[in-house]
């Protein structure tokens, strides 16, 4: 569903790869954010706690899902990669998952690791649970005056689809490329192609031009 409204923006034809319906009805739930809000949002996260901070600016520059960012462990990192890999049992798609990073979004988590002995990276100090997902966005709203505005975090990953639609990034099927950077497969592939998608190098290769493209969006409409 993130995709397809990434696709209507930029006027994309239905296609198989990413399963696009042949009439869009948006939900008037459905929102999302421009780069230039993603931006102040990255920016607002410097009042949070440190956690919440990476926690926050982490979704922004990954547009991952919120329970699979606080998964992250040491032994997910693959520094010759610049990526962290999720268990199939940890994702939502039930699938091992290669997510690479920009520059940025890799310093966090180092810097996260750096200020606690915990496997898990983006946990409190004491090594307990994050603060809860819902409390955290209220905080961040109420930082950026946005009170009114109907933002939960999870539109980060539409926003971040639907503006990388529209972005010059040289991938290979943009939109299939997109689809894959945020854990969308399509229907019907057996467990050796979405293995082969989520490992193969070319592929998280392309994924990582789209995030360090994507970062350097955010980070330069930071203010």
């Amino acid at each position: 569903s993130t995709l397809k409204y990434a696709a209507r923006d930029m006027g994309a034809k239905a296609d198989w790869s990413i399963r696009l319906p042949k009439r869009f009805s948006e939900n008037s739930r459905d929102q999302k954010l421009t780069a230039v809000e993603c931006g102040q949002l990255y920016e607002a996260a410097e009042a949070l706690r440190p956690v919440e901070r990476d926690y926050v600016r982490l979704l922004v520059l990954t547009a991952q899902r919120g329970g699979e960012v606080r998964t992250i462990r040491r032994d997910h990192l693959l520094p010759d990669k610049r990526a962290f890999k999720l268990n199939n049992e940890e994702t939502k798609a039930r699938v091992a998952f290669i997510t690479p990073l920009g520059p940025r979004a890799w310093e966090i988590l180092q810097e996260a690791g750096g200020r606690h002995n915990h496997d898990r990276l983006i946990c409190a100090r004491t090594g307990g649970e994050l603060g809860n997902h819902n409390r955290i966005a209220v905080r961040i709203k109420a930082e950026l005056g946005w009170q009114d505005k109907d933002f939960r975090m999870h539109d980060l990953r539409r926003s971040f689809a639907t503006q990388m639609a529209v972005e010059p990034v040289k991938v290979e099927s943009k939109l299939e490329t997109i689809s894959r950077c945020i854990g969308h497969f399509p229907a019907g592939l057996s467990r050796s192609d979405l293995v082969y998608i989520v490992d193969n190098d070319e592929a998280v290769e392309q994924r990582r031009k789209v995030f360090e493209k994507w970062e350097q969006v955010v980070l330069g409409c930071a203010p």
